[in-house]
């Protein structure tokens, strides 16, 4: 039997000698009051996630304010007053993913990049301002959090701040509710801050990442017939059914000279038709800013482009292609044709060499490289070749930013996101320190990635060239940090010129030694009776 441990760690303490010595010194008691150098200082919490990664969700105090000091000069601004290590969704989540698929709500899209959940996963799909079209309407971010944390322990300051407090006051907006993360860089003190000018690791960048089948993302929204039987058959281990795909078929109409069906295992038997394998990335266009949905795996399938030759091209008004599933499933809309008949778009049917699988989608999908996996159809069936009065798929190429039809941004194109960093992560000072990440722009390449440690203020670009498009970029950039709390935020450039619409961030604290950290379970860690 378990029980939720409600728990909010104090925190290691050290001695105040002049500066603040490293995490997991053991608190001593003072023994005069009134001598600086026996007094306890309270440091930021650290906590041990379900990984084993140490996390820290407050830096350092860097006691440079005057002001508060001299009221209370041996505590801590950012945790015995602005408690900051008790804020924020992390401070009683420590895995949001985790937290979301074990809900009584269905969610789609778990798997992919290593890339952690964060409050901006979430915006990503319930939230317009800034953060692009909403994809579900009528369950709003702010809806939705304040009724689930009604009944809860808590108080507006877990996860809130105002735009009235500290430096982030702004006289036409006074008294702003912000989310705490949004707050944050602004009202913690003690981060290390660094100038562009002054950054001088290493960037690298390749295109090289082949994912496990397993891992690839998929976003399994249940609707149609086939959504339920995928996700039925992977999750119960349903063999894959070879007399299905003996008789599947593939018929490919509309604007074409000549309507044609085949016998998939027919085309893959014959060592006439063309068969293509290549490593393709697969994004979501769902994906959130900086999210997961993203990844990447080598195809082998069969070419759109020789299909339409064998129905003896294409009619005069042709300009689109629309992918439908076996059970009817289809967009709505049209790719258009430019980015089918190049030769990117294929009838996949192989991935790492293996058959589909149920929830990829066996026995074979569409797919276009440079396009939204949205775009794509599993269990593909019926390729229809479209005209004028079908109107193209408005995010085939990333999701708008706004409902304007005349705002040009977009919310995910440029994306860009850091990989197996968490937030608020522990790591070794006076080490090299590899931070990876992803950068993509759908149809278009990435020509730059942009990086700042100085919470914005300076950014150090990394010009990007010779790459596929059909392929997501993978850049590290590697350092050696000193002993303090940084932060640091991320974006990308694509070939259009067009910067990412927000910035993708991490705070980390690197330590003098982290073996010696003294560290409590998780908020929401399951302790045996």
């Amino acid at each position: 039997m378990s029980r939720k441990k409600k728990l909010f760690a104090l925190g290691a303490t050290a001695l105040l000698a002049g500066a603040l010595c490293a995490v997991g010194c053991a608190q001593t008691e003072a023994e005069n009051p009134d001598d600086a150098s026996s007094v306890v200082i309270e440091n930021p919490a650290v906590f041990v996630d379900d990984d084993g990664d140490l996390i820290q969700l407050a830096p350092f105090d860097d006691r440079t304010n005057a002001a508060w000091y001299q009221q209370d000069p041996f505590k801590q601004f950012n945790t015995n007053y602005l408690h900051a290590d008790q804020r924020g969704c992390k401070s009683c989540h420590s895995d949001l993913a985790d937290l979301v698929w074990n809900s009584e709500y269905y969610h789609p899209g778990r798997y992919g990049l290593n890339v952690e959940w964060t409050v901006q996963t979430c915006r990503g799909c319930h939230s317009t301002s800034g953060y692009g079209i909403d994809i579900t309407e009528d369950n709003k971010f702010g809806d939705i959090m304040h009724a689930t944390h009604m009944n809860v322990e808590t108080e507006c300051w877990s996860c809130h701040a105002t735009s009235s407090s500290n430096l982030i006051y702004d006289s036409d907006t006074e008294g702003t509710m912000l989310l705490w993360e949004d707050a944050r860089t602004e009202e913690l003190r003690g981060f290390t801050d660094i100038a562009s000018d002054d950054m001088d690791g290493e960037f690298t960048y390749n295109q090289d990442l082949v994912m496990d089948v397993e891992d690839l993302p998929s976003i399994d929204v249940q609707f149609y017939e086939w959504d339920y039987k995928r996700i039925e058959n992977e999750a119960n281990d349903v063999p894959l059914d070879a007399q299905m795909m003996k008789d599947w078929t593939i018929t490919m109409s509309g604007k074409v000279k000549e309507e044609k069906t085949w016998n998939l295992q027919d085309l893959i038997d014959d060592p006439n038709v063309p068969k293509e394998t290549k490593v393709v990335k697969w994004h979501c266009v769902l994906n959130a800013f900086g999210g997961n949905v993203i990844g990447q795996a080598e195809v082998t399938g069969i070419p759109y482009s020789w299909l339409i030759e064998q129905c003896g091209g294409l009619t005069e008004d042709a300009n689109g292609i629309e992918n439908f599933s076996a059970d009817g499933f289809s967009d709505g809309a049209s790719v258009p044709l430019e980015l089918v008949t190049d030769g990117t778009a294929l009838v996949v049917y192989e991935v790492n060499g293996e058959p589909l699988t149920w929830s990829v989608g066996y026995p074979c999908f569409g797919m276009a490289g440079g396009t939204a996996c949205g775009s794509w159809a599993k269990q593909l069936s019926d390729i229809v070749v479209t005209g004028p009065e079908t109107p193209f798929f408005n995010m085939v190429t990333g999701r708008p930013a706004s409902a304007d039809e005349n705002d040009t941004l977009q919310y995910n194109n440029p994306n860009v996101g850091i990989i197996g960093l968490k937030d608020g992560q522990v790591v070794q000072a006076g080490e090299p320190l590899t931070i990876q990440g992803y950068a993509d722009a759908f149809d278009k390449e990435i020509t730059a990635v942009e990086l700042s440690f100085d919470r914005g203020a300076t950014w150090k670009t990394f010009p990007v060239s010779g790459t596929d498009l059909e392929k997501l970029l993978i850049w590290e950039y590697t350092f050696t940090p000193d002993a303090g709390s940084y932060y640091v935020e991320a974006r990308a450039v694509n070939s259009d010129g067009k910067t990412s619409s927000l910035n993708f961030s991490r705070m980390f604290t690197a330590v003098e030694d982290i073996d010696s950290v003294s560290a409590v379970p998780a908020a929401d860690a399951e302790e045996e009776e």
